[in-house]
């Protein structure tokens, strides 16, 4: 049952998945942006 409704749901599966992780990397891009812009 787990597993039907995962694949009938792919999509928002993905998007819950990545939003987390797009989060994260979006913040440590931030942040290392902003280091090497200091020198």
């Amino acid at each position: 049952v787990a597993v039907a409704g995962l694949t009938a749901r792919k999509v928002r599966t993905l998007l819950i998945m990545l939003g987390p992780v797009l989060g994260v990397a979006a913040i440590v891009s931030a942040i290392g942006i902003n280091e090497s812009s200091k020198g």
